[in-house]
């Protein structure tokens, strides 16, 4: 997304239309994002500053919503 609020797009390009993330966290560094995701194959998810590399890390974060990044 420009600066302008111009040119926006989902950050998680292979996702399902049909599905939301939410509780977005980024990473201590910023160069990964994780995120919760529901409808269809829920779960935990981590991906790439940019958007790229999406993969599930844990299934059953998804019903409590809570999760933070720690130092491991």
């Amino acid at each position: 997304m420009r600066i302008d609020g111009s040119e926006r797009r989902p950050l998680i390009a292979d996702m399902s239309a049909v599905a939301t993330s939410s509780s977005a966290r980024w990473s201590a560094y910023g160069t990964r994002i994780a995120f919760l995701r529901d409808y269809t194959e829920e779960g935990l998810y981590i991906a790439n500053a940019d958007g790229t590399g999406a993969r599930r890390v844990d299934t059953d974060a998804y019903p409590l919503g809570h999760f933070s990044w720690t130092g491991r």
